[in-house]
């Protein structure tokens, strides 16, 4: 279907996700990881997505989003760099690296 709208599976390509996976199921945002590993020649996966349940921060994230009925259904499972860096590599990716943008940021300075 995908190809059928001009999707080219041989080319180059970016896939972004930003604070989708971590709110499916772990199971279901894994699928889509392993897909997109297995359908393109040569590809890189963006993810933008919540980490550190557990800090001040976190806490209070997760309280806010749980109380507009939005719950990060795959915190739990993935809830660090680490944790996200393993999900990738076991999904199929050669090489993967995670970040936080408080880290990103000071590599500017």
């Amino acid at each position: 279907a995908l190809g059928a709208c001009g999707l080219r599976f041989d080319r180059p390509t970016m896939l972004l996700s930003e604070c989708v996976l971590i709110y499916m199921q772990p199971d279901e945002g894994t699928r889509v990881i392993e897909w997109a590993a297995r359908s393109f020649a040569r590809a890189a996966f963006v993810t933008y997505e919540q980490v550190h349940p557990n800090d001040p921060f976190g806490q209070m994230m997760v309280q806010n989003i749980r109380a507009r009925g939005c719950p990060l259904l795959a915190l739990e499972q993935y809830p660090d760099c680490p944790a996200q860096t393993q999900r990738y590599l076991l999904s199929g990716w050669e090489a993967c690296e995670s970040t936080t943008m408080r880290e990103l940021d000071a590599r500017r300075e």
